[in-house]
Order: C-alpha cells, then sequence, then structure tokens
C-alpha cells in the first residue's frame, strides 16, 4: 500500500474550480493549514484535503476529477483519488482546468532559501545580479542539499510551529500557519549557515534553536559569485546525491 499523502485544495466560491493549496506527508500539518484558513474566515465549504501517494499526476488526476463538470460534490471534506479517479478517469476527468504543482515542504523551504540566498548575495557592487539565473548544475546541488537539510529538521520545525501556536504570544510572528514557518526555517538556515546577522540563534526558535543552529553551522558556510556567463555560481556545495 502506497504512503498517504495530504494535499490542501481551496476555491474562491462553491462555483470555482479546486486549486492546490498546500501539501504534506503529516496529516497534522495540512489540517493545521486547514484550520488556519478557516479561522481567517475561509468558509469550510472552499477547503477539501485530498489523500493521495506522493506522486503531481495522482494530485492533478484527483483534482481534475472534482472539476469535472459531471463530478457531484460529496458529503464528506476528504476525497480519495484511489476512489474517485480510477479506471473511469479518462471518461470523467475531461476538463481543460488544470491544476498547479503541489508545493510540499521541501519545495517550499528550498525556495525560501534562494530567496534568502538573492537578498544577501545579489544586488550590491562585486555580486552577482538580482535576476540572474542560478547555474543549472549549482541549482540542482542546492535543491538536493535543501532537501537533505529539510529531512534533517523537518521535525524540529513542526514542533516549534505546534509549540508557537499553543503560546497566546509568541515571539515568532511568521508562525502563522505551517507554510510560513516552513519559509522561515529557509530564510534562518541560510542565515545562519552564512553567519548573517539573523538566523537560528536569534531567539525567535526558543524549542529547538539551538539544535537548529548547530545544524546549521555544520552544514557550512557558501560562496555566491558571478560566474563567466553571468549565472549565480555557488562555491561549497557538495555534489549531487544520487537518486
Amino acid at each position: 500500500m502506497s504512503p498517504t499523502y495530504y494535499t490542501l485544495l481551496i476555491r474562491d466560491d462553491v462555483h470555482s474550480p479546486w486549486g492546490v493549496h498546500f501539501g504534506a506527508w503529516f496529516r497534522d500539518d495540512v489540517y493545521d493549514e486547514r484550520q488556519d484558513l478557516i479561522d481567517g474566515g475561509t468558509k469550510s465549504s472552499l477547503i477539501k484535503i485530498i489523500m493521495t501517494d506522493d506522486a503531481q499526476d495522482q494530485i492533478n488526476e484527483a483534482v481534475t476529477h472534482l472539476n469535472a463538470p459531471s463530478h457531484k460534490e460529496p458529503d464528506t471534506m476528504n476525497t480519495t483519488a484511489s476512489t474517485t479517479c480510477n479506471t473511469t478517469a479518462s471518461t470523467t476527468c475531461n476538463t481543460t482546468v488544470t491544476p498547479p504543482r503541489v508545493r510540499s515542504a521541501r519545495v517550499i523551504f528550498t525556495t525560501a532559501v534562494i530567496e534568502a540566498l538573492r537578498f544577501t548575495d545579489t544586488g550590491d557592487d562585486g555580486q552577482p545580479a538580482t535576476d540572474a539565473p542560478m547555474h543549472p548544475e549549482d541549482h540542482a546541488k542546492l535543491t538536493d542539499d535543501c532537501a537533505k537539510f529539510w529531512e534533517q529538521i523537518g521535525t524540529l520545525v513542526r514542533e516549534e510551529f505546534h509549540a508557537a501556536r499553543r503560546l497566546t504570544q509568541s515571539p515568532k510572528a511568521d508562525f502563522t500557519n505551517w507554510a510560513d514557518a516552513i519559509r522561515s526555517a529557509g530564510h534562518d538556515y541560510w542565515y545562519t549557515r552564512n553567519g548573517h546577522g539573523a538566523g537560528f540563534w536569534d531567539g525567535d526558535w526558543t524549542l529547538h534553536g539551538d539544535a537548529l543552529t548547530a545544524a546549521s553551522e555544520a552544514a557550512g558556510s557558501l560562496g555566491v559569485y558571478e560566474g563567466d556567463d553571468g549565472s549565480l555560481c555557488i562555491d561549497g556545495l557538495p555534489a549531487q546525491r544520487s537518486i
């Protein structure tokens, strides 16, 4: 049996198509994000959680089926792809709506690291241009590096997030929802490993700040420079892991 992956869908109104909002392996993370949306005023009828394995084609098929004109909304909130998009998908999933790619935790984390990199190491004299494309090989290496680090610290970030939600006055204002907590971790990973003036150590990560700081520093600092072709290059990244 394939592992269950949870994807949160939202829509603008009851007549609008469903779109992917967030996805994660951990059920509580997705349900917490759903609750954040409801607390923020989104109606529960505009939110749905589907369960598939971690395969983009299955997520796409499930969302496409839900958006098909012939689909009737079930009474329950959850829709399982294995029961709603099976052998009849070729005839029922024929809508022109194309669901967006789900943004998993590791994708959100990697995107945030790149945002922090561009903030600190581009645009000034002697640095690559702010909009310089990242060299493909270095992009692949950095993506692999971020995935490996997220595997190492994802549980710690999740515990910080849930601890902050239990506090009436959390020192971590960025912890308004799970996706923002991941983004904050990605930013602080870059800042900490490269010795910038903010990071996991600055008091916001009250539960695991020391452990997250130690792990980031152990990853080693990276250098950013402009390649001969004008691309953004990174010095110090390990070789990409074989898949």
